[in-house]
C-alpha cells in the first residue's frame, strides 16, 4: 500500500484538543463539533486537503503522517513550540477607548475584537485606554491531534481540482472542467459559483495555489460562457 512522503495529496478528518484540558476546538468532523458545542454555519465538515510539507495543519502533524497509510488512524502531540508559540508578553498592548469609538465598538473584558488589523482578547477596559491580548488564543498550549487517514490523490487533474475545491468549500463542482493545454490550464467552474461571495478572490489564490504547489503551469485560464437569450 502507498505510504505518505512529502509532497503527497491527503485527505484526513481530526479532531484537535488542549492538552491541559482536554478541550476540543477544532475538527472536520460535524458530529464532533456537535456534541462538544463548537459547530458553527460558517464551515463545512469535510475531510481537510493537506499536502504534505505545506503546514496546512502544523507541521509536527504532517511530519507525523509521513509513511502511513490510507486507513490509519493516528495520536500526535504537538508541544506550544511547534503549534502556535510561546505566549509573548509583548503582544498584550493598550490601546486608546477612542480608536474603539471610531469603529462604533463597545469594548467588553473577556470578548475578542478584531481591531487595526488584529484579532485580540480584551483583558481589562478603563475610561481612556483598552488592555488587549493580540496574541494567538492558542499560543502557550500545548495541543493533541487525532487524525484518520482517508485518501491520498496520485492523478494530475485530481490534484487541480482538489486544489479549486479548497478555496471554494462546500460549492458544488462536480461539473467543473479543467482542460490542460501545454503550461497553460484552462478552468470552467459551473455557472452558479459565478456569484459566490469573493469569487475573484479565490481564482486568484487557487492560481497561485496551482503554480506553487503542482509548478508546471504558467497561467490558469478561467472561462465564463453567458447565454444570449
Amino acid at each position: 500500500m502507498e505510504k505518505i512522503k512529502e509532497g503527497s495529496f491527503v485527505k484526513v478528518d481530526f479532531i484537535a484538543k488542549k492538552s491541559e484540558d482536554g478541550e476540543i476546538f477544532d475538527t472536520t468532523i460535524k458530529e464532533v463539533a456537535e456534541k462538544h458545542g463548537i459547530f458553527t454555519h460558517a464551515k463545512i465538515y469535510e475531510p481537510k486537503l493537506l499536502v504534505i510539507g505545506k503546514e496546512w495543519l502544523p507541521g509536527a502533524v504532517e511530519n507525523a503522517l509521513l509513511g502511513k497509510t490510507v486507513g490509519e488512524t493516528i495520536e500526535i502531540d504537538v508541544p506550544f513550540a511547534e503549534a502556535f508559540g510561546p505566549h509573548d508578553p509583548s503582544k498584550i498592548k493598550l490601546v486608546p477607548r477612542r480608536e474603539f469609538q471610531k469603529l462604533q465598538i463597545n469594548p467588553q473584558k473577556g470578548e475578542y475584537v478584531e481591531i487595526s488589523g488584529q484579532e485580540g482578547l480584551i483583558l481589562s477596559v478603563t475610561p481612556g485606554r483598552v488592555r488587549i491580548d493580540f496574541n494567538h488564543k492558542l499560543a502557550g498550549k500545548d495541543l493533541h491531534y487525532t487524525v484518520t487517514i482517508h485518501s491520498v490523490i496520485n492523478e494530475e487533474l485530481d490534484k487541480i481540482q482538489a486544489l479549486i475545491n479548497r478555496r471554494l468549500p462546500g460549492a458544488d463542482l462536480s461539473d467543473s472542467i479543467i482542460r490542460i493545454d501545454g503550461e497553460k490550464l484552462d478552468v470552467i467552474l459551473p455557472d452558479r459559483v459565478r456569484y459566490y461571495e469573493y469569487i475573484q478572490f479565490a481564482k486568484k489564490n487557487i492560481a497561485k495555489d496551482i503554480g506553487d504547489i503542482i509548478g508546471k503551469y504558467t497561467e490558469v485560464v478561467f472561462h465564463e460562457t453567458f447565454p444570449t437569450s
